[in-house]
This record gives C-alpha cells, sequence and structure tokens, in this order.
C-alpha cells in the first residue's frame, strides 16, 4: 500500500472513524449525515436578509480588518474611506447599522448630526470609534446621535458584541 492509501476508502467505510471506540458508519451514511449537517447549518446561519453594515475610516487597514471581522460574522458590508463618499451612498441606501471612526474630510461629529437630521438615516444605530477618551468629546458624539462609543484601540470581541447589541436593540424597537 502506499502512504497515501490510508486516507482513501476501505471496504465502503470511512477511515478513522473507529477511533475511540465510535463503529465506523458505511460511506453512504457518512455522506447522508455530511450533506444534512450542510444543509441545517445552512439553514439555521443564514436568515432572510443578511443585515447591511456601513463602516467609514480613514485608515484602510483598519477599514479593512473591521469589514473582515463583520463579513465573518455574516453581515454584508459597505466600506467607505470617508465622510463625502459615505453620504452619497447613504443617500441612495439604509444600512442596519453604521460603524464611524476617523474620517479626513469633515469631522466625524459632523457627520453624525448630518445622518441624525436626516429622516431616513435617523433612526440607524450608530457605533463611533475613536482614540479621543476626553468626556466632552464622548458626550457630543452621543448628543449628534451615536448609540455607541468605542475607544481605539479595542478588543475585536468587544466590537462584536457593541455591534451585535445595536442590531438587536434596533431590531426590537422596530417591532415595539
Amino acid at each position: 500500500p502506499t502512504p497515501s492509501s490510508a486516507l482513501t476508502r476501505r471496504n465502503g467505510k470511512v477511515p478513522f472513524q473507529g477511533f475511540f471506540g465510535i463503529k465506523p458508519l458505511p460511506a453512504r451514511a457518512h455522506a447522508a449525515l455530511s450533506v444534512q449537517r450542510a444543509s441545517t447549518t445552512r439553514r439555521t446561519a443564514m436568515p432572510n436578509r443578511r443585515k447591511q453594515i456601513l463602516v467609514i475610516e480613514e485608515e484602510p487597514v483598519l477599514l479593512d480588518i473591521l469589514a473582515f471581522r463583520l463579513e465573518l460574522l455574516g453581515y454584508e458590508v459597505e466600506t467607505k474611506d470617508a465622510g463625502d463618499p459615505a453620504l452619497v451612498w447613504l443617500a441612495e441606501n439604509v444600512p442596519d447599522l453604521v460603524s464611524i471612526g476617523h474620517l479626513a474630510d469633515m469631522n466625524p461629529v459632523e457627520f453624525l448630526n448630518r445622518i441624525s437630521d436626516d429622516p431616513r438615516t435617523s433612526g440607524v444605530p450608530v457605533l463611533y470609534l475613536s482614540p479621543n477618551s476626553d468626556l466632552d468629546e464622548v458626550q457630543r458624539a452621543y448628543n449628534a446621535g451615536a448609540n455607541e462609543y468605542l475607544l481605539t484601540p479595542f478588543d475585536p470581541l468587544v466590537f462584536e458584541k457593541k455591534v451585535q447589541h445595536l442590531l438587536t436593540a434596533s431590531e426590537q424597537h422596530a417591532v415595539t
């Protein structure tokens, strides 16, 4: 036998299934279980409509990291590197959440004011990312319409939890 033959099916059975006292399954049963698991996973993991998140950040590396993490969580992500292109996009689209970081072309608080004043986007939850821990800056962000404030650098799990919290709260608010 060749070294690779240890990885092939023998006698219609999947190898390595007999370890730890588990009785090997026939190949057909193993294939059927794989298909069943895959279809069950797809059914429960994919909602009717994927949540759309607009991420606005001037720093390309941070923008890519945020988008990647959100896509891994199953969200549809739109990215913009400045406020003006984001406002143009928002004129045509209404996301489920907006994440705002540093903007080169305008003050992020000004951006928050503009989307809060627009009736189409005023109900969209906003996560504001900033390296500034000054209480006046935090208060300005909340007054302008931010729903959450996250200091950078941050733990990615905290970012994910804040996103999930904002989306859940937004869904519950829409139902009531």
